[in-house]
């Protein structure tokens, strides 16, 4: 028996060794323990449930008053007055010692009759509820209490001893015991998280761990940041700062040690080794603003993440979110409602599904008014005239409009930049001079609240093509006028002569040369025009027409013309 007692105690030392003074026994070993032992060693091996703090390490200090007993102290703090006699034993007294007073008695705190206490709701968002019921700022959290959030919910819930506990979009959280002891700041918080997340940040002076229980493994804790998840097959922690147990509420052997930047996973096979947290993504490469309702933004991926967390805020410390959701891609994905700033945060997901370090960044969102819809230009945007009329449709939101011409379709070289009244959607400017311009021209509304512009429309082209001077009258003669004009490049021509200004009819010659030698002609006025036709397969319009004589000759008596002797005909003086 002496033999079976030493190895019973020799295994309880090492238990406390990796539990921070937690027994934690099956029922089958707590009956074995209670078979070969009698008095405190049985009541301490099987004290309470499997992962309760049996071995408490920390004690009440009493200082004794006048009068006080040890039965009586019992009586008056003791969940079980009957355990006087252990008040003896870890002060190593005995019956007939006498207690004196202002000294000061050890009370071991798993002895110490609870008082029920009571946890605050501190911030709410979205669909919560407590109970089924919508879930207030200000709510006063008891015993069995149970919190549920919906995609967009939030609940952050303040312990009495000033641990908090954030709950995630899309989970639930019982609260299975929260207790304060007599006389003593120490609050024993036992909660159960269902389904979901949950982000715990203990009061670094608690004296009792703060348990979160999930439906394979627990984590126990006093002082540390940390995150404990609860999927219908897994759950996980991880620990951000200081160190927690983590192991299974009925399993004989001692729970993992979790320091700080490392999380392990647990289920029905059991809990896993520690691993190291993954390091936080680096969002540096996030626009700071954008202009798209629509975001749809990459960031750098975590070597050895299979996925992200992706968490969306208005709110710098996300009491509320947009947005949470698990993407296999590095990628940021959401509809804003509003312009504004965007607040994000990004976690990576280890193959084994605990989750990294994160990193916040944010986005400023001005997509609204949305671009204006231009009106299409005259001709197809092909123009023939330098100054042009160009149209929009109103843009909701709009406190006025801003538009740009430039000469390519990046707007790196702005021609013209105009202020546009909100009343107006149209506005009237000049193209430019040179005869094949191409430009470019796009509008952005004004936002009325914050005075920035919106989105710009998508570019729309313009080809202004300038119509060639009308064609000189080089010389004439008898019967014929010699024609030219100036070439430019890409260009034919189109050449027409009547001996009427309204060229109708007319005669119509094309050429790619710059003169033309009119023979034949009849006496009399002519008018002369000339069109271009681009390589492009865009004819100009006619330039202005230009109007010559041409004279007649002398005829001999047979009515022969009379040539000089180089053989140019004789012009007649009648003309």
């Amino acid at each position: 028996m002496a033999t079976a007692l030493n190895n019973w105690a020799m295994r309880t030392k090492r238990l406390r060794k990796f539990s921070g003074g937690s027994v934690f026994l099956s029922p089958q070993l707590c009956k074995a323990a209670t078979f070969l032992a009698t008095g405190a060693l049985g009541a301490l091996l099987c004290f309470g449930p499997a992962w309760s703090q049996v071995a408490d390490n920390d004690d009440l200090l009493y200082t004794v008053s006048r009068n006080d007993t040890v039965i009586g102290i019992g009586a008056r703090l003791l969940d079980d007055p009957r355990d006087w006699v252990k008040i003896l034993e870890r002060n190593q007294l005995s019956n007939k010692s006498r207690l004196k007073m202002g000294s000061t008695l050890r009370i071991p705190r798993v002895l110490l009759r609870s008082q029920p206490s009571q946890a605050l709701i501190t911030s709410v968002a979205g669909n919560s509820q407590v109970n089924g019921k919508p879930a207030q700022v200000g709510q006063v959290l008891v015993e069995s209490d149970s919190v549920d959030t919906a995609a967009d919910g939030v609940v952050e819930i303040k312990l009495a001893d000033g641990s908090t506990l954030k709950l995630a979009p899309q989970s639930r959280l019982r609260l299975e015991r929260l207790r304060q002891f007599h006389r003593d700041d120490v609050i024993e918080a036992r909660s159960v998280i269902e389904k979901g997340r949950v982000e715990a940040r203990a009061s670094p002076n608690r004296k009792k761990p703060l348990e979160i229980r999930t439906p394979f493994a627990t984590a126990a804790v006093r002082g540390t940041d940390f995150r404990v998840g609860a999927a219908s097959d897994l759950a996980t922690s991880e620990v951000l700062s200081g160190a927690l147990d983590w192991g299974q509420p009925k399993a004989i052997t001692a729970p993992v040690a979790l320091a700080g930047g490392f999380g392990a996973s647990g289920s029905s096979k059991g809990v896993t080794p520690p691993e190291k947290l993954l390091p936080a993504p680096n969002l540096a490469g996030l626009p700071a603003v954008v202009q798209r309702a629509n975001l749809s933004e990459a960031f750098a991926a975590v070597s050895a993440a299979s996925a992200y967390r992706i968490q969306l805020s208005e709110d710098p410390k996300f009491a509320s979110v947009l947005q949470e959701r698990v993407s296999t891609e590095a990628r940021v994905e959401y509809a804003t409602p509003r312009d504004g700033r965007i607040y994000l945060r990004v976690r990576p997901i280890a193959e084994s599904r605990v989750e990294g370090f994160e990193q916040n960044a944010q986005i400023e969102v001005r997509a609204r008014p949305f671009a204006p819809q231009p009106k299409p230009a005259p001709n197809s945007g092909i123009l023939f005239n330098q100054m042009v009329a160009l149209g929009w449709n109103p843009s909701e939101l709009a406190a006025g409009y801003r538009l740009q011409l430039a000469a390519d379709d990046s707007f790196a070289n702005v021609l013209t930049e105009q202020a546009v009244d909100a009343t107006s959607t149209q506005v009237s400017l000049a193209v430019g001079e040179a005869p094949r311009a191409k430009r470019f021209w796009r509008v952005a509304g004004v936002n009325a609240a914050g005075g920035y512009l919106g989105p710009y429309s998508e570019p729309q082209s313009l080809r202004f093509y300038a119509p060639p001077a009308a064609p000189r009258l080089i010389n004439s003669g008898v019967e014929r006028a010699l024609l030219g004009w100036v070439k430019r490049d890409g260009e034919r021509y189109a050449l027409e002569v009547a001996n009427n200004s309204n060229f109708s009819p007319a005669n119509r010659i094309e050429t790619g040369d710059t003169q033309r030698n009119l023979t034949n002609l009849s006496p009399g006025i002519y008018f002369a025009r000339l069109a271009a036709i681009t390589d492009d397969g865009v004819t100009t319009p006619y330039s202005a027409g230009v109007s010559f004589r041409v004279k007649g000759g002398l005829l001999t008596g047979s009515g022969v013309p009379l040539e000089s002797g180089s053989g140019v005909k004789i012009e007649s003086p009648d003309y």
